[in-house]
């Protein structure tokens, strides 16, 4: 007898409470804020996770495009830079990828903290003399996370003149 007594009261009632109605609330924010918080997060890696991409994607295509020009272009620019007899590394300005250079252009605008830097240099070979025939270079590609800390990508390969 009491349960239904107790029905009985619960279904007489007219309205809610301001109490009912704040506690609800409070408990729907406490629900809420676990939920909010987990989609900020994904979000944050979504971006990061495209930055990635974007990144190998462009360090792929400078090495394609490195790859494809005719070897006697990049000796032209070393000596017009007169850079053809110098073992140190030198910068990896877009000249030597001026088609990438677009893509570079337009991640850029995206990702304001986008950036791409390099150096190549000529191979040395095992008597210690500059062997002009090989470019090692070195690209990476970079951006700052989330937490405010540098996140780079790079790739190393060689360019080999087939004569």
């Amino acid at each position: 007898m009491k349960m239904n007594t107790i029905i009985t009261k619960i279904n007489s009632k007219h309205g809610l409470s301001l109490m009912e109605i704040t506690l609800a609330c409070i408990i729907l924010v406490m629900a809420l804020i676990p939920l909010m918080t987990n989609q900020s997060s994904s979000a944050k890696k979504v971006i990061e996770t495209e930055k990635i991409q974007m990144s190998e994607r462009i360090l792929e295509s400078i090495k394609e495009e490195m790859m494809t020009t005719k070897y006697s272009k990049f000796n032209e620019l070393s000596k017009s830079q007169g850079l053809e007899k110098s073992t140190a590394a030198h910068p990896l300005t877009d000249a030597y990828y001026p088609m990438t250079n677009q893509e570079v252009l337009i991640a850029q605008q995206k990702f304001k903290d986008f950036e791409v830097i390099g150096t190549w240099s000529y191979a040395i070979d095992k008597d210690g003399q500059l062997n002009t025939q090989i470019m090692n270079v070195e690209v990476e590609c970079s951006f700052i996370r989330d937490d405010k800390s540098k996140k780079s990508v790079n790739k190393n390969f060689l360019v080999i003149d087939l004569l």
